[in-house]
């Protein structure tokens, strides 16, 4: 049973087609589309300002790489790897 979105937990929940898919101007509006609850808002920043930040630090030649969270075809959260 899948409980958590950490990476091991993704690995481990495969049968229930959660996956990371490169942030791409295909796929950014569903990023884009999701909200963090009230409960979340003191502690993670929003989809949108993550994108900017992760976008902001690539044009800066920093490597950077946006992943979307899915689960199936619905954007669950974002993860952005700093090489």
């Amino acid at each position: 049973m899948c409980q958590s979105f950490y990476f091991f937990a993704i690995i481990n929940c495969m049968e229930k087609k959660i996956h990371l898919e490169k942030v791409n101007w295909g796929n950014y509006g569903k990023v884009l589309k999701l909200r963090v609850t009230k409960e979340q808002e003191n502690y993670v920043a929003s989809n949108k300002a993550s994108l900017i930040h992760a976008f902001l630090e690539m044009s800066e030649g920093i490597p950077v790489y946006a992943f979307a969270i899915m689960y199936g075809k619905k954007s669950s959260g974002i993860h952005a790897n700093y090489v």
